[in-house]
């Protein structure tokens, strides 16, 4: 399996679009085998997807990342995990290890009469820490 991580430094990027790299590997048997980092070169978040389906890659870990990107990926065959901090690293070899659970997001500050209520508070909701 061929997968990609968005790198800011050596951590993974905090969200899909803001990495300056990608941290691209193939992963065989619950093993890295190979490893590199690949330049972003694209200018949006649409041409990051379609450099990520030039590359080969099946599966994708990265931060933040909104519901339109993530049924593009979907659509271009992509498999993600999404919400993932850490250093990539670590995170890459977690993921062949056996990856990541699935995972529900809570929905904050929705509703009518809520207005703001919840957004920024409580912490990190949703995000996983390796």
């Amino acid at each position: 399996m061929k997968a990609a991580i968005p790198i800011v430094g050596t951590c993974v990027s905090p969200r899909f679009d803001c990495g300056s790299a990608l941290l691209v590997a193939e992963i065989d048997g619950g093993v890295v085998t190979s490893r590199q980092e690949v330049v972003d070169g694209a200018s949006n978040s649409l041409q990051r997807v379609a450099q990520l389906r030039e590359l080969g890659v099946e599966v994708l870990v990265c931060g933040a990342v909104t519901g339109f990107l993530l049924r593009h990926l979907a659509a271009n065959g992509i498999r993600v995990f999404p919400w993932v901090f850490g250093e990539a690293s670590e995170v890459l070899e977690r993921l062949a290890r056996g990856g990541f659970p699935l995972m529900t997001l809570p929905v904050l500050g929705r509703g009518r009469g809520r207005g703001r209520q919840g957004r920024g508070r409580g912490g990190p909701h949703g995000h996983r820490e390796l």
